[in-house]
């Protein structure tokens, strides 16, 4: 796959992961609710940054944008991990949504191993 593919996989994957997440915030008995509360907000807007802090041309990221992928793909570990701790494992969504996030892993690992 090439390092465009990529790119744009990675965007559809972690966007679908933060849009649900922050669904998850205002769905009845999630939210707030949670083992801890404002989980979802912080996860969906944790994906919003790390999306933002890959691609966007900031140059104040210049430095540091190499390491991004790696933090990225380390914060879709943990939310799957975390999701096998204290998650419904009888909810399809959070099941499709943690496919999602492999497939997220997948491609963000496959892309920094094609860094020019």
């Amino acid at each position: 796959m090439n390092r465009n593919n990529l790119r744009v996989a990675i965007v559809v994957f972690g966007l679908w992961t933060a849009v649900v997440h922050l669904y998850l915030l205002v769905r009845p008995g999630y939210g707030f609710s949670y083992p801890f509360p404002g989980a979802f907000l912080l996860n969906g807007l944790g994906y919003l940054i790390l999306l933002g802090a890959m691609f966007l041309k900031i140059p104040a990221l210049d430095r540091v944008r190499k390491y991004v992928p790696w933090v990225l793909i380390l914060f879709a570990a943990v939310t799957i991990i975390s999701f096998l701790k204290w998650g419904d494992l009888k909810d399809t969504l959070g099941w499709v949504t943690k496919g999602d996030e492999v497939l997220l892993i997948i491609a963000t690992f496959l892309y920094q191993r094609q860094n020019p």
